[in-house]
């Protein structure tokens, strides 16, 4: 089994003010089904996203007040880069709405801010860790060729439209994201 870095992407919907001038957006972060990922060689790889996976307790529990970020940050966002990275934060509450994972975005900072107004930023895009087993099959009619287990949230990016999973990053297990 190895370990994997995913982005995975929706869009952004409409976001009310606050009295603070923050951004507050309800968000469909994910979902359960297959998913498409191009690897580094350009390769296409489909990976399924079960439910039993996507809507674990502790999957969902390590998406409660993630940073919210401008794009992805280069490395995962931790308590000693939060200060640069970190734009905003998702609800403490997130839940399974259906086939979604649903929680809630606040943007706090004004950068960011300006560019949700001027639709510059208009897609939500998970960054996350997961295993990846070497399991294939057909899940409500569709191919996959391995599947993501140990689902962990590290932040929500914002990006502009067309922008979410276009890569993602595998590493060997036992490394970090």
């Amino acid at each position: 089994m190895t370990t994997a870095t995913r982005y995975d992407h929706a869009p952004l919907r409409k976001a009310a003010r606050t009295d603070q001038g923050f951004l507050r957006a309800p968000a469909r972060v994910t979902r359960a089904g297959v998913f498409e990922y191009v690897q580094d060689d350009g390769s296409v790889v489909r990976e399924l996203r079960h439910p039993d996976d996507v809507f674990h307790a502790d999957s969902l529990a390590s998406l409660a007040s993630v940073p919210v970020t401008d794009l992805h940050p280069p490395v995962p966002v931790t308590a000693a880069n939060v200060d640069k990275y970190g734009r905003g934060f998702g609800s403490e509450t997130p839940r399974r709405d259906g086939n979604f994972v649903a929680t809630e975005l606040t943007v706090t900072h004004a950068d960011l801010v300006a560019k949700c107004d001027a639709r510059e930023r208009a897609e939500i895009s998970l960054g996350y860790t997961c295993k990846i087993a070497k399991e294939s099959g057909v899940y409500a009619g569709e191919r996959y060729d391995q599947r993501q287990l140990h689902i962990r949230y590290n932040h929500i990016a914002l990006g502009p439209s067309g922008w979410g999973r276009r890569r993602s990053r595998r590493r060997a297990t036992g490394s970090g994201p």
